[in-house]
């Protein structure tokens, strides 16, 4: 019985994080990019994403705003690590999801949701470094949207982490959909970053088709 308890409650925590990532994959390309803003080359000095020692550079050798040309290597480098970041997380969802069918495997369960947890709540500064960046004047309006928009859903990670928590308890499932009620709240507003990434990076920047009327 218990087992099963803890099985309803595992699924409730999947139907939430899928809700959460198909959130996320507003903000989706196909892969990484190659290139940097609006098709040019980003620039043979490119590091892996993760290290951002490209940005890094950038921004501690810069003081007040960015020029173009640096503004949009720096999305354009925190962006591809974000996306690598949520491919790897949609992944572990996937396979906690997988886990949570196989009845007999509480203990391969609740470990495939830990490592999940921690992929996500591993994004939120991947958000938040965003906020804040010095944009060139050409580019004020795009920066205000990314901010409100990476706070957003650096918003929408942390409660889906509380989320992850909460279904461990006794009332875990009430707790959660309390929980999904407050992150809705942020779902609108999280769509700004998108729009704003797409007004500097331009197409590269994938939304889905049912968030691109309100992004466009």
């Amino acid at each position: 019985m218990e087992h099963k308890k803890y099985f309803t409650r595992l699924c409730a925590l999947a139907l939430s994080a899928a809700m959460l990532l198909s959130l996320a994959a507003c903000n989706k390309q196909e892969k990484p990019s190659d290139q940097g803003s609006k098709g040019e080359p980003a620039g043979q000095d490119a590091k892996e994403p993760g290290g951002n020692a490209d940005a890094d550079e950038i921004l501690a050798s810069h003081e007040g705003p960015l020029t173009e040309e640096e503004y949009e290597t720096v999305l354009q480098l925190y962006y591809d690590d974000l996306m690598n970041a949520s491919d790897e997380a949609s992944h572990k969802l996937d396979e906690a999801m997988a886990a949570a069918n196989e009845e007999e495997k509480t203990e391969v369960q609740k470990n495939k949701l830990e490592v999940a947890k921690g992929m996500m709540d591993n994004m939120r500064p991947l958000y938040t470094r965003f906020v804040g960046l010095a944009a060139p004047e050409a580019y004020v309006e795009a920066q205000a949207l990314i901010d409100t928009g990476a706070a957003a859903n650096e918003s929408v990670m942390r409660i889906q982490v509380e989320i992850m928590d909460a279904v461990k308890g006794e009332n875990g499932v009430a707790e959660a959909m309390v929980l999904q009620k407050e992150m809705e709240q942020y779902t609108k507003e999280a769509l700004n970053f998108s729009k704003g990434l797409r007004m500097v990076l331009g197409e590269s920047v994938g939304v889905s088709e049912s968030s691109k009327a309100e992004i466009d």
